[in-house]
């Protein structure tokens, strides 16, 4: 008995819709099947955006041992002063760019390289290409003869119906 009151219950909340839910639903259908009738309705619209993108900045440093070849210096230098040549080799260079900054250093065998990426704003324009119902542009003989048209229907009417009171009174006078 349990499972078919649960039964009636989840067929009742899942057969019923709020009423936005079916007023959009409906729209989209009446909108479906007017553009497949008339497909001239349907154009191709070009949107054009800009996105801004902002990169922060970013920083980044690292470090590592290098080992110089001994074997090279000893041709130069004797053995024993070696150490005092390795403590003195260095490098120090700087890179500016208008988007980044590098350094390396090379100072008693430690190589370091700092990075800085400078923040930046980037403007992209982009084009989108989207569908657009757009109604159709009646030239001005159209728009006039739609406009004579619709008071010519109450014309025809109202004469139709003054030629049918004429018609009945000539019963009645006699």
């Amino acid at each position: 008995m349990k499972t078919t009151y649960l039964l009636i219950l989840s067929l009742f909340l899942i057969s019923c819709l709020p009423k936005e839910i079916r007023e959009k639903k409906r729209c989209n259908r009446k909108l479906e099947r007017l553009v497949e009738k008339c497909p001239q309705l349907l154009n191709k619209d070009t949107i054009h955006d800009t996105i801004h993108i902002i990169v922060p900045e970013l920083l980044i440093k690292d470090s590592m041992y290098v080992k110089v070849d001994t074997f090279e210096l000893e041709k130069l230098v004797p053995y024993a002063k070696i150490k005092e040549v390795l403590r003195y080799i260095s490098l120090d260079t700087t890179i500016n760019n208008e988007d980044y900054t590098l350094i390396f250093r090379l100072s008693n065998g430690l190589f370091s390289h700092d990075i800085t990426i400078k923040e930046k704003t980037i403007d992209k324009p982009i084009e989108t290409i989207v569908d657009v119902v757009k109604p159709i542009e009646l030239k001005w003989h159209e728009q006039l003869y739609i406009y004579f048209n619709r008071w010519l229907k109450w014309l025809i009417a109202a004469i139709f119906l003054y030629l049918l009171y004429r018609f009945l009174k000539s019963f009645t006078d006699l």
